[in-house]
This record gives structure tokens, C-alpha cells and sequence, in this order.
């Protein structure tokens, strides 16, 4: 690449990655619409994604970044602050000196690593008794006090209403889903 290209190239590269993010949030927000209708037994399932803590840094400049409204305007232009310009400069350094398939590279690049996921579970048969609604559990906290039937539950709905989010759009498509 010549050095012109670079800031053009690292902007393309952040933009992508910042589409990525917000594809992923609002696919579970899809995902979360479909589950609200539906029961298993006497529990509900809704999908946690929340962006991670860890990456806050670097997800702040991705956002600043890709405010650049004008065509004049660079990626570097549209940061707030020399932080967030270092943050972007080391994440784009780091993926163009290093091999694509090293495993930090990939993670990088890899949009699904700058979030955090859990499954909440609502126990519609179980109400607290200060605010009179259903009780609610993170799979990833009460995961070793189920049995194995009921650990597998909540994996079978995130496959279920995937299934269904990706096909409830394609006319004629089958929809029978075998576990």
C-alpha cells in the first residue's frame, strides 16, 4: 500500500468493523422481539449482548470515528482525543504488521470478540416479592446448580430463534429444525 492509502484504508477497515457492531446488537434485538412471545415451560429466555468493558477504549474511538459526516473529513480527523487516535493507530498497526492468521490479529478483526453475551432467564413462576415481577437469572451464574436437560434448554432456544430470524424471511424455505 502506499503510505497515502493508509489512513483511506484504516478508515474503510474501522467502518466495516463499527457495521459489524451494530449488525450484531440489533440481530439480538431481532432475536429478543421473537422470544418475547414464547415460553418454555414456565421460563422465558432473552439473549444479554452489552459491549465489552475490556475493549471500552477502542469501541469509543470506532464510534467517534465513523461520526465523519463530510466527504473532506479523514478517520483520524473525527477522533476526540490523542487517546483514541493511539487506540485506532495500534489497532490498525497491529493488524497490518502481523500475520492474518495470528490469533490476536483475528480477534481484532473479529467483530464478535468486542462483546459480551450471556443468557437471561425469566422464571415466570417466580415473582419478587418487593417489586411483584418475574425472578431473573444469568445462564452464566446459575449454569452449575442446573441438571443437564435444563443447561441445555437455553442453547436449543438460541439455535431455535436463530433458525427462525434467518428464515422467517425466505418464502418457501424449510423450517424444520432437527436436535
Amino acid at each position: 500500500e502506499r503510505m497515502e492509502d493508509i489512513p483511506l484504508l484504516a478508515g474503510h477497515f474501522v467502518s466495516r468493523l463499527n457495521e459489524h457492531l451494530e449488525e450484531a446488537e440489533e440481530s439480538f434485538k431481532e432475536i429478543n422481539h421473537i422470544l418475547e412471545t414464547i415460553r418454555f415451560g414456565k421460563d422465558q429466555y432473552r439473549f444479554s449482548i452489552a459491549r465489552n468493558p475490556e475493549k471500552q477504549r477502542l469501541l469509543s474511538a470506532i464510534s467517534s470515528a465513523v461520526e465523519v459526516r463530510d466527504l473532506e473529513g479523514t478517520l483520524f480527523s473525527a477522533l476526540k482525543s490523542d487517546e483514541e487516535r493511539e487506540s485506532i493507530e495500534r489497532l490498525f498497526t497491529d493488524v497490518l504488521t502481523h500475520d492474518l492468521d495470528d490469533p490476536a490479529v483475528r480477534e481484532l478483526c473479529d467483530y464478535r470478540q468486542y462483546f459480551v453475551y450471556d443468557i437471561r432467564i425469566r422464571h415466570t413462576d417466580s415473582l419478587d416479592g418487593r417489586t411483584g415481577k418475574a425472578l431473573e437469572s444469568l445462564l452464566s451464574r446459575v449454569l452449575r446448580e442446573k441438571s443437564g436437560g435444563e443447561t441445555q434448554t437455553p442453547y436449543y432456544v438460541a439455535i431455535a430463534a436463530s433458525f427462525f430470524r434467518f428464515y422467517k424471511d425466505a418464502p418457501g424455505a424449510i423450517r424444520l429444525v432437527l436436535f
